[in-house]
């Protein structure tokens, strides 16, 4: 199914690895670790848009409470230092609630399980 593809390599990779052009999408690092591009089914195109608003809106909130900050690898994170707080970093499916990463025990919004989507 293109379109649940689409959503999990957006769900695992952050809203920076999904470029919506028309109704063309772009996703970043899919499956294999390769580069894909497909045509985005126009029934999905609007409810991705508000999504996308949706997760800018918590983005925001999170940011204005001192959190908004996701996990990126170690060699990301040292090589932009600022990346896990910018918008385009953030996951596509955020969970509801803030929890303690247990990787830094930093108090940060995690992805919902696959389950819950």
């Amino acid at each position: 199914m293109v379109a649940g593809s689409a959503s999990w390599s957006a769900y695992v990779y952050g809203l920076r690895t999904l470029i919506l052009i028309e109704t063309w999408y772009y996703v970043c690092m899919a499956k294999g670790g390769k580069n894909r591009t497909t045509l985005f089914p126009e029934s999905i195109q609007e409810g991705l848009r508000q999504q996308v608003e949706r997760v800018r809106g918590v983005h925001e909130q999170d940011l204005a409470q001192g959190f908004g900050k996701v996990y990126l690898p170690e060699s990301l994170a040292r090589k932009y230092p600022n990346a896990s707080s910018e918008f385009r970093w953030q996951y596509l499916f955020p969970s509801k609630n803030l929890s303690i990463d247990p990787r830094s025990k930093v108090k940060r919004r995690h992805h919902v399980l696959e389950l819950g989507l």
